[in-house]
């Protein structure tokens, strides 16, 4: 069973590794084609249509990266504010 668990943990930090870099790789070729397109407006690359579109698909990636990593999750069960973590049902009295 511990195995079992181990080899799950794995596959699951193999496949947010995979998603992170495939969101990096993605948002790099963006930004290059984009800065392109800013700097020479006849390049033929994209059209304007086709980069909001693709815009559109890496803001859903980096949003889809945020909730698996647990960063836009709200169900934590300790809270972390600016002043430290604060635990769920302790009386301060």
């Amino acid at each position: 069973m511990m195995l079992e668990d181990k080899i799950i943990g794995f596959c699951k930090f193999i496949s947010k590794v995979i998603l992170v870099a495939f969101t990096l790789f993605i948002s790099y070729l963006y930004f290059i084609a984009l800065s392109e397109k800013i700097e020479r407006p006849n390049f033929k690359n994209l059209s304007n249509t086709e980069f909001v579109i693709f815009g559109f698909i890496i803001l859903t990636l980096i949003f889809w990266n945020l909730v698996v990593f647990g960063i836009l999750n709200s169900n934590k069960k300790n809270k972390i504010t600016l002043n430290g973590p604060i635990a769920k049902n302790k009386n301060y009295s």
